[in-house]
């Protein structure tokens, strides 16, 4: 039979000194309580002798042993047993180094009273023990207890003097703790003094004193109740801003006395100005929907922003409102990501790197709700890149199209958004313009590319997905809906090429479907995706519409556009696979038929034999030529054309149809006549 154990409160110190503190040296022990139960969940019986082994490690869960002692105890009523940790092995408990690591408490059973040990638990110390603590900083000089945070600023004490802080401004508020008198040179003013400003919250700066500085102690997240930020409804930048800057010191690298560089929210309303990222620094609330920041009516255009350099961090449980109170919605951005360079920096190093932004929302917001923009000048690039996204909610809070949920400007690149939802409005609210806007720009020497949308949703707008000048962008498995046009592609400045629609839905998104968006929107001539200077591979998507306009359809594409791969799409009727453009119609140049990457040719001839054919269709793939009217075309053996048999050339006739395949022939890219429509109907 198996047995295993249940931890009740466990950890309860055997002294009490958050009630009344002692001058005098406290017990050597951490009193635990248990229940052992058997494998089916039953206590064990009174009396029975259980065999503990009691282990703390260091660092992780499978850290080295700090400490271990076996004992042997009688289970009381409802299988409880009480023990003291430490008092079998007094000196090896009191040499433990309880301000260096985590510790781990490691409990093992054996319900006969022996030592076959089974291991039955192993949890964090998520507290170091005062006592033990205090008894690490040299020998504490005196106890003492303070109300506010104002109040401890009067208040200078002796090195290592200890103080409990029962709240920042009220008891009990969120910023209590204990603080120690710190005299060592980094938290005074000399040239080591990194920690030597008063924070308002983990470093206090007595008045008119500067022989030392009282330091927080702390285990975990740095809270921003530390540095007074209630998340009551007041205006808390600063103290959001001096929780970020001070973990952005440890994440310099100066961990000997602090060690997170997490900065965590909790439940609240916040209102802030604009916070400044730093390097380093991650930022984490309590969930999307119980962590709240609002803007003020501060001048500033964005509610995030970041600093100069390269930035690497997380972001995650956030949401952010514009509208509150009775006020109508921020005219701010919130995320606002510009890549911008140091002195020091070298080459491209500048911009947010490395980063993701999970479970986050956005709303009642005029500007951009994420904003993402390379920096050129003088030949040097900075970009964002090699970041994520996932489960960020942008909903525009205007139907300006001078806005967008995202804004992606110049060189961005491997971005990755997924289970995102982005919207131009709520129910039955449309906005102009675009919803997703990727732009390059430079002469197309600076585009975004490489960014992948998967498994999200964009709706209610002029325009889904706006591509101007990128590349490398792949859509899949996402659900476009409520759209004058789901994807638009705009190579006029720089071709767009590697643009992948593939395995998404789109429902109304073509000229709104059976919805009616209203004066200004696209509702005539509107297509669920519309090319220009660009190429397109669309697979394996499904077009669901009840009813379109009769100038609406499937894919429209521009003249000059570069080709457009289709298949395996899928449509609820035929009204909604209507294309414009895809057939190709070139016109012969000399001996060179210029095909681009167009799958479907309309040729049309000028004069003498074709014996090139232009094309940057993938080896393997097919291209099928059409002859049009006006003269035959005259296909000819000796350039990269080939076909079966001895004759020199064959020709085509107005509707005549030849299909050729690209072939790697002895390192020669050729193109061989596979099959021709010879005969008119």
């Amino acid at each position: 039979m198996t047995y295993k154990l249940a931890m009740r409160h466990i950890l309860l110190l055997c002294f009490l000194f958050c009630l009344k503190l002692h001058a005098q040296q406290p017990p050597e022990g951490i009193s635990y309580q248990g229940v052992a139960l058997n494998s089916a969940g039953t206590p064990l019986p009174v009396g029975s002798p259980v065999g503990l082994r009691i282990s703390i490690l260091s660092g992780t869960p499978t850290g080295s042993v700090d400490y271990t002692e076996t004992l042997t105890v009688t289970i009381g009523a409802q299988g409880v047993y009480s023990i003291i940790i430490g008092q079998s092995n007094v000196n090896s408990f009191s040499n433990i180094q309880w301000d260096t690591e985590n510790k781990f408490l490691k409990i093992e059973l054996d319900p006969l009273g022996g030592s076959s040990y089974s291991q039955t638990g192993i949890s964090q110390l998520m507290s170091v023990p005062y006592a033990f603590h205090t008894k690490f900083t040299k020998n504490v000089n005196s106890h003492s207890i303070t109300n506010t945070i104002a109040d401890l600023r009067s208040k200078a004490g002796k090195p290592n003097d200890v103080v409990y802080l029962k709240g920042y401004y009220t008891s009990g508020d969120g910023g209590e703790g204990y603080f120690i008198w710190k005299t060592d040179s980094i938290f005074l003013n000399s040239s080591s003094g990194l920690y030597k400003d008063d924070n308002g919250g983990t470093i206090i700066k007595v008045t008119n004193n500067d022989t030392g500085r009282w330091v927080r102690q702390y285990e975990g997240y740095i809270n921003v109740l530390y540095f007074g930020a209630t998340g009551t409804w007041g205006n808390y930048t600063q103290q959001i801003q001096n929780a970020i800057n001070f973990a952005k010191l440890t994440s310099d690298g100066n961990r000997q006395f602090f060690k997170s560089t997490t900065v965590f929210i909790p439940s609240g309303n916040y209102i802030i100005d604009k916070l400044i990222l730093k390097d380093g620094v991650s930022i984490i609330g309590e969930s999307i929907d119980k962590t709240t920041l609002y803007p003020s009516n501060s001048p500033d255009a964005y509610l995030v922003t970041m600093d100069a350099g390269r930035i690497r961090l997380n972001m995650s449980n956030l949401n952010f409102i514009g509208a509150y109170g009775g006020n109508s919605n921020s005219p701010k951005g919130v995320f606002f990501f510009q890549a911008t360079g140091q002195s020091y920096d070298t080459g491209m190093d500048g911009g947010l790197q490395n980063s993701t932004f999970k479970n986050i929302q956005i709303s009642n917001f005029n500007g951009h709700g994420i904003y993402l923009k390379a920096t050129a000048s003088q030949g040097v690039g900075y970009r964002n890149h090699n970041n994520y996204f996932e489960n960020v909610k942008i909903t525009k809070g205007s139907i300006s199209a001078h806005s967008s949920a995202l804004k992606i400007d110049e060189l961005n690149d491997n971005l990755t958004f997924t289970n995102c939802h982005f919207s131009g409005g709520g129910w039955a609210i449309y906005s102009f313009g675009s919803i997703i806007d990727l732009k390059g720009s430079l002469g197309g020497l600076f585009i975004p590319q490489n960014i992948s949308f998967i498994n999200s949703v964009i709706e209610n707008g002029d325009i889904g997905l706006n591509l101007s000048n990128a590349s490398s962008i792949t859509v899949n498995s996402c659900t476009f809906q409520y759209l004058g046009i789901a994807v638009k592609a705009d190579g006029s400045i720089q071709e767009c090429k590697g643009i992948n629609i593939i395995n998404n839905k789109f429902f109304d998104a073509a000229g709104y479907g059976t919805y009616t968006p209203g004066t200004g929107h696209i509702k005539d001539n509107g297509y669920c995706i519309s090319t220009k200077k660009s190429f397109l591979n669309v697979r394996g998507n499904y077009f669901i519409s009840a009813a379109i306009c009769n100038s609406c359809g499937f894919l429209y594409s521009d003249t000059d556009n570069l080709g457009v791969v289709l298949e395996g799409n899928s449509f609820l009727n035929s009204n909604l696979n209507r294309t414009v453009g895809v057939t190709k119609s070139v016109t012969q140049t000399g001996s060179t038929l210029e095909c681009g990457q167009h799958s479907y040719i309309k040729a049309q001839s000028s004069t003498g034999n074709i014996t090139t054919l232009n094309s940057t269709v993938n080896t393997g793939e097919f291209i099928t030529i059409e002859a049009s009217f006006l003269a035959n075309l005259v296909f000819a053996k000796t350039g990269n054309i080939s076909f079966p048999g001895t004759r020199a050339t064959f020709t085509l006739t107005t509707g005549q149809v030849a299909r050729f395949r690209k072939m790697d022939i002895g390192g020669q890219q050729v193109f061989h006549l596979v099959s021709y429509v010879k005969s008119n109907l």
